[in-house]
């Protein structure tokens, strides 16, 4: 691998982060002897100075030395560069038609990609780049602020959501659990508007992004409840309900003589297995989908049922 490595600006609105830390710079460029060049940018969570303390250089990637670039989403299809290699979360491993056009702009000018998504272990074909507790926590403070927004709109009170800022106007994450946890005490103190409970937030999967978006829900009053209790809960306004799903909650064999297997669900995915997660939707206020999925596997939910229940509920 070269030794001269670089490091992207992202050019997504409100995109903090950067593939490699500063401190991570200053590892890989001690223990192996990288050099970094990282490109200058105005929203970064880290500071040019942060790299430029543990040894980094600060300029223009393109046309450059650099052979190697990191970066963290989608890049402008006018960047890329013959002969070089970019890593980044290109979201094109499942035919994503919004980024054909930049996948063939990748090919025709001889610039190689490297899609985190398929960095795997070889014997187990286990991701090795992929979300973790973080996205958790920013999906589910945005979520709850979208919901303070959507309430709002439809002029629903009192709406404790409302007061939620977006995540990215957040210091840390200590500030956000603090928000987040005054919004629990005003849940406590003056309830939410009657006519949303039951208020239930059902969680799709049990990894690292679902463990960090309980972590922020956590913080509100709550009762945990099964898949089986959800058409019998109390009203409440002063609570909110958690549900998490298992594989054997949101799907079901296609023979019904069959019996649910978790190996034979991940080894044979929607030929043998289809969704039953439609018959909890009229009990769930918000869903937090926090789950890989390819097309090998059904899906959870449809437009088609999300119509149909808007349709019932109005």
């Amino acid at each position: 691998m070269p030794k001269k490595v670089g490091i992207r600006r992202e050019d997504k609105a409100f995109e903090l982060r950067t593939p490699i830390v500063p401190s991570d710079v200053l590892k890989l460029a001690k223990e192996h002897g990288f050099e970094f060049v990282v490109e200058p940018s105005e929203q970064r969570a880290f500071s040019e100075e942060a790299y430029r303390e543990v040894g980094a250089s600060v300029g223009d990637l393109h046309g450059t030395e650099p052979q190697v670039i990191f970066g963290i989403k989608e890049i402008p299809k006018e960047v890329f560069e013959r002969e070089k290699v970019y890593l980044f979360f290109a979201h094109v491993i499942k035919g994503q038609k919004y980024n054909m056009a930049m996948l063939k702009q990748i090919l025709d000018v001889g610039a190689s990609l490297i899609d985190y998504e398929c960095i795997v272990e070889v014997e187990t074909g286990r991701r090795l780049v992929f979300f973790g507790n973080w996205a958790g926590y920013a999906g589910m403070a945005e979520t709850l602020r979208g919901l303070g927004e959507r309430l709002n709109e439809q002029g629903v009170a009192p709406n404790p959501f409302a007061d939620l800022k977006p995540t990215y106007q957040y210091s840390g994450i200590e500030e956000l659990q603090t928000a987040v946890s005054a919004i629990g005490k005003r849940i406590q103190a003056e309830g939410f508007a009657y006519e949303l409970a039951p208020l239930v937030v059902g969680f799709i999967g049990y990894g690292n992004t679902s463990r960090g978006a309980q972590a922020i829900f956590d913080l509100l009053p709550h009762k945990t409840v099964s898949p089986a209790e959800l058409p019998h809960l109390t009203s409440d306004n002063h609570l909110l309900y958690k549900v998490v799903f298992r594989e054997e909650d949101t799907v079901r064999p296609k023979d019904s003589k069959a019996t649910f297997d978790l190996q034979d669900y991940y080894d044979h995915g929607k030929a043998t297995y289809q969704s039953a997660f439609p018959q909890y939707l009229p009990n769930i206020s918000v869903l937090m989908n926090c789950i890989y999925w390819s097309d090998m596997y059904p899906r959870m939910v449809t437009k088609q049922e999300l119509k149909k229940l808007w349709n019932q509920t109005g």
